[in-house]
């Protein structure tokens, strides 16, 4: 009897211990992601953290401090690499940071942005625009369907990569015979933008 007890109280204490060590001190978490130019706005963004494989752990929306406070008292993060993805209505700031034996340490040195493409139909054309301040080339799929909001029935019609600078443009020739939902899919700097418009 007393061996189980032994062994009880000692899982026990081994649980209490990982789960000290697994997670990141809410302090330190908070004042660090509290003082950070990213997140001090009044506009609402959205904020993401993704782990090393790009998978998306936590996300929320921030629009003032009291969100902020809630996020981070909500976040349990292991040790390991993460990224801040701060979205906004133009933009997404990717904030780098590691998570090590409870502590919080932001990147800030290899923060990027990668501005939003922008569509834009005009009369029977399609205007796709970035600022791309890497030069890294804009990957567009157009696809087409007749049949409503089904992403089964969307089929390919255009594929393209755009590449000529910081500011990447290209016009695309709607046909008028295929009225219906259009999906485009555009691909920056490892990240996935896509659109539906009506035509």
């Amino acid at each position: 009897m007393k061996n189980a007890m032994k062994f009880t109280v000692l899982l026990a204490l081994f649980f209490v211990t990982t789960a000290i060590n697994a997670t990141i001190p809410q302090e330190k978490f908070q004042k660090q992601l509290l003082n950070s130019e990213y997140t001090n706005s009044k506009d609402p963004k959205t904020v993401i953290i993704r782990n090393k494989k790009g998978t998306a752990v936590y996300e929320t929306e921030v629009t003032a401090t009291d969100s902020k406070h809630a996020l981070v008292r909500s976040v349990n993060l292991a040790d390991g690499t993460y990224v801040f993805e701060i979205v906004e209505d133009s933009e997404v700031k990717l904030i780098p940071f590691i998570v090590t034996e409870g502590t919080v340490l932001l990147d800030e040195e290899n923060t990027k942005t990668v501005f939003k493409p922008t569509l834009q139909v005009k009369d029977d054309l399609l205007l796709v625009n970035q600022l791309s301040l890497t030069q890294e080339p804009l990957n567009v799929t157009i696809y087409y369907s007749e049949e409503g909001f089904d992403l089964n029935a969307f089929g390919v019609i255009q594929s393209d990569e755009i590449k000529s600078g910081i500011i990447l443009q290209k016009a695309y020739k709607l046909d008028k015979n295929k009225t219906g939902r259009y999906l485009v899919k555009l691909t920056s700097e490892g990240k996935v933008f896509t659109e539906m418009f009506n035509f």
